[in-house]
């Protein structure tokens, strides 16, 4: 079928072999320039040969409705502690200041984890709260949850009537995540956190916040 306005040929072209230099371009003059299926991103980035840079992740539980895994390497799991502020943003704050913030921080680990669509998080898990002789469902049913996702696809959900977090195993074969091989807990920490995300000294904006100044 052609255009009837421009006489060239409609629908999607006929791929063509790809020349052996790999330097000549294709010839479209016999190809309906107002084809959508020419300008489609999906097409445009394979033939550009580009690859997404990783610039942030985020830090948190497991996004809802989600199967996750989690990295099953110690190496990528890492103890930190953390201020939240009023807007509940996450800043990691080093041990040689952690005197200055009592009562303010909390111990919480963090481990690399991503979901079925390839996208890293840092799944995080809050730490043991000091009183030993209460249980904390909440933090025991989440520590449960990231054992199993370092075996298994997982999904997460909360269940406010058991005080805890469900968790269910997938039963169908999902292929194994594919893990990048050229970062380190701290790439991913720095990724996570940012230059801002680090309470360095004590005039930092969040340590200024909480002093209302």
């Amino acid at each position: 079928m052609t255009n009837a306005k421009t006489g060239t040929p409609t629908g999607t072209p006929e791929p063509t072999a790809t020349p052996a230099s790999g330097n000549t371009p294709p010839d479209l003059s016999k190809v309906d320039p107002f084809d959508p299926a020419l300008y489609r991103v999906t097409a445009v980035t394979a033939s550009l040969g580009v690859q997404k840079a990783l610039t942030h992740i985020t830090v948190g539980k497991p996004p809802a409705a989600t199967f996750v895994r989690a990295h099953p390497d110690p190496e990528f799991t890492e103890a930190i502690a953390v201020f939240e502020d009023a807007e509940r943003d996450l800043y990691m704050v080093p041990g040689p200041l952690l005197p200055y913030f009592p009562g303010k921080v909390k111990q919480v680990t963090v481990t690399l984890a991503q979901d079925r669509q390839g996208n890293l998080f840092l799944w995080k898990v809050a730490g043991e709260d000091g009183d030993r002789r209460r249980v904390n469902t909440w933090t025991e049913s989440m520590s449960q949850a990231l054992r199993l996702g370092r075996k298994s696809w997982v999904r997460v959900e909360s269940n406010m009537a058991n005080k805890g977090y469900d968790v269910f195993v997938a039963t169908a074969p999902i292929p194994e995540p594919a893990w990048p091989d050229d970062r380190t807990m701290s790439d991913y920490l720095r990724l996570a956190f940012g230059t801002n995300g680090v309470i360095t000294s004590m005039e930092h904006p969040a340590v200024k916040a909480l002093q209302g100044l």
